[in-house]
């Protein structure tokens, strides 16, 4: 193959002969300039989305995975409260019930109390001779049999009015002491009721604390087996091999002139893009945006240990994923409130922020 080039007018043509070796060679070179700029415009457009995928993927899984755990931790303390409430229920419809049996009871009563009086005004005198008294006869003399001296009729109808009398005597204090009954059972079930409603309560209030508990306990337990020699000491590195820009203490605000602000954590200056490790393991318990940190990362660790790191470009990870110490869990950035690509690396200790730089093995290498 022969390539011709011409210069000017006044100058011969310059002719280029390429055999097949040759020819080879350029194309393959012109094929690899063409995939080196593919990759090239594919990175300047992932970096363009790298802020949406670094957060709202990460907050979305976070979401996810702490209303599966929430779910699993309470559905055994859902079952019990069920039964109580359904016990409950049941209590409640015993003393239902027996609210309408007394009603029945009460409508009995008064009936009876209806025929007692009738019966009373039935009897001479108004009452019932009280037995084995002598009666008073017609002509006014006391007869020992009882009977008024005619025939014997009216002795026969007080003798049958005051047993019936007695009877239904009988049959009211019966009724009446049976109404006594349940309304002491009424109260003993209204007052269990009272205590079940109190125990209900106080189980909801015992149950949300031990599921925290146990949720702690268990969450410390994995900690420390992940932590492996490392135990319940504090962390003792950094996230990064670079400088300290802004160590840990009171600072002059770098977004408002002449104020004086607590800075919680240290700053380490890198490009962007460096790789964030963690400095301890642990488990990772939040993954989010906001205007402050920026993209966040916090980690858990043994001992009531946690470590945050601030301003990333890209988190890596997600909540619940367990990582070792010098995992790469973030790429460094600028997000946030930020004056420049940094890494913010926060160590606090059983939700109080510590200074880093006395527990670190190396002494920091600052470069204000």
């Amino acid at each position: 193959m022969a390539l011709t080039f011409v210069t000017s007018a006044d100058n011969p043509p310059l002719r280029i002969t390429l055999n097949r070796w040759t020819l080879g060679l350029c194309i393959l070179l012109l094929l690899g300039l063409a995939g080196l700029a593919s990759v090239t415009v594919y990175n300047l457009l992932d970096g363009q989305t790298t802020r949406s995928r670094g957060d709202a993927l990460p907050v979305r899984n976070s979401s996810g995975t702490r209303e599966q755990e929430q779910e699993k931790l309470i559905k055994l303390g859902e079952d019990r409260l069920l039964e109580l409430q359904k016990e409950n229920a049941a209590r409640k419809k015993d003393v239902d019930d027996l609210e309408t049996r007394v009603g029945e009871l009460t409508g009995s009563i008064k009936s009876l109390q209806q025929l007692a009086k009738e019966i009373e005004q039935r009897i001479p005198g108004g009452g019932a001779t009280p037995p084995g008294q002598p009666t008073k006869s017609g002509s006014g003399q006391p007869n020992a049999t009882g009977s008024s001296g005619v025939g014997g009729g009216d002795t026969a109808s007080s003798t049958f009015d005051l047993a019936q009398s007695r009877n239904y005597t009988d049959k009211l204090k019966k009724v009446l002491g049976e109404l006594d009954n349940l309304n002491a059972t009424i109260t003993d079930g209204r007052y269990n009721m009272a205590i079940l409603d109190v125990q209900v309560q106080s189980y909801q209030a015992t149950l949300a604390q031990s599921q925290q508990r146990d949720l702690n306990s268990a969450q410390n337990a994995r900690l420390f087996q992940l932590a492996g020699a490392d135990g319940n000491a504090s962390p003792f590195v950094l996230p990064a091999n670079c400088p300290i820009t802004s160590p840990f203490g009171m600072r002059w605000s770098p977004f408002v002139a002449g104020v004086r602000q607590m800075h919680y954590g240290i700053d380490i200056g890198c490009y962007e893009g460096t790789g964030v490790a963690v400095t301890k393991a642990g488990i990772v318990t939040y993954v989010g945006y906001d205007s402050g940190y920026g993209n966040r990362v916090e980690v858990s660790h043994a001992g009531g240990w946690l470590t945050l790191y601030g301003h990333n470009n890209r988190i890596l990870v997600k909540v619940g994923q367990t990582v070792q110490k010098g995992d790469i869990i973030s790429l460094s950035g600028n997000t946030g409130a930020s004056t420049g690509p940094h890494i913010h690396y926060e160590l606090h200790q059983n939700g109080r922020p510590i200074d880093p730089a006395p527990l670190l093995a190396q002494p920091l290498n600052y470069k204000p």
